[in-house]
């Protein structure tokens, strides 16, 4: 069986390998909320609506239509269009790749898979409608990823892997830390890759704090009983 990991996976595999086990067997619906809805419209807006406001605003109605959006979630995609074209957009070019997809063979069997936003002249853009990042990013997984990737396929180095940050307007650079770079492909990926072979997902989220934000917490958690303490409720699970 061949095991494709991307950046999304390999963050759920630190929060909970559990949430590794859902993507991969989706035992239940996952739900989407309202955070991941507004970044799917965003980078939909973008790949398509990119060189023309106009269009991209007219992609906005489309899909806040579709959706059923609140005024206030039209607001923030349109203020999020505002920002792309003052700020990114002069940067960016004709013959830029959009939402480049990529596979590629870490073992026999095993591949690193995922879609870059952008390249444009050597540099790697990943928009987010979050603005909460680190300053550096040295540590993020997704750049980590996404960097590797880059030089994979183009057999050179990034001239710069950013984020867009566009309720900012504002790029946050990835800096390469090589120490952050060996634990992910020499730590967390091959204890991913056994864990996925061997069929054995432990459920940590709770502990960590990663159940409030999961997709999977309604299928996971199911209803929850509350413990008294009474040893005979731990007897009868």
């Amino acid at each position: 069986m061949s095991i494709y990991l991307s950046a999304s996976s390999i963050k759920d595999f630190i929060s909970c390998s559990k949430k590794v086990e859902y993507r991969y067997k989706k035992p239940f619906p996952e739900v989407v909320s309202k955070a991941m809805l507004m970044g799917k419209i965003a980078h939909y807006i973008f790949e398509t609506g990119w060189q023309d406001r106009d269009l991209a605003n007219k992609i906005l109605d489309e899909q806040a239509d579709k959706n059923k959006l609140l005024k206030a979630d039209r607001t923030n995609l349109s203020f999020y269009i505002d920002m792309f074209f003052l700020n990114f957009r002069p940067a960016l070019r004709d013959d830029d790749m959009i939402e480049h997809s990529f596979k590629i063979p870490l073992h026999d069997d095993v591949y690193l898979v995922g879609k870059i936003d952008r390249i444009s002249s050597g540099n790697v853009y990943d928009w987010k409608t979050g603005s909460r990042v680190s300053k550096s990013l040295s540590n993020d997984i997704q750049c980590i990823v996404y960097d590797f990737a880059y030089r994979s396929l183009f057999n050179k180095t990034a001239s710069g892997v950013c984020l867009g940050l566009l309720a900012k307007g504002q790029l946050v650079p990835f800096v390469r830390d090589e120490l952050y770079y060996r634990e992910v492909f020499s730590n967390i990926i091959p204890r991913m890759i056994k864990t996925i072979k061997a069929d054995n997902f432990e459920r940590t989220g709770m502990f960590n704090h990663s159940c409030y934000w999961c997709q999977y917490k309604e299928g996971c958690l199911g209803n929850r009983k509350v413990f008294t303490g009474d040893a005979h409720e731990l007897d009868s699970k």
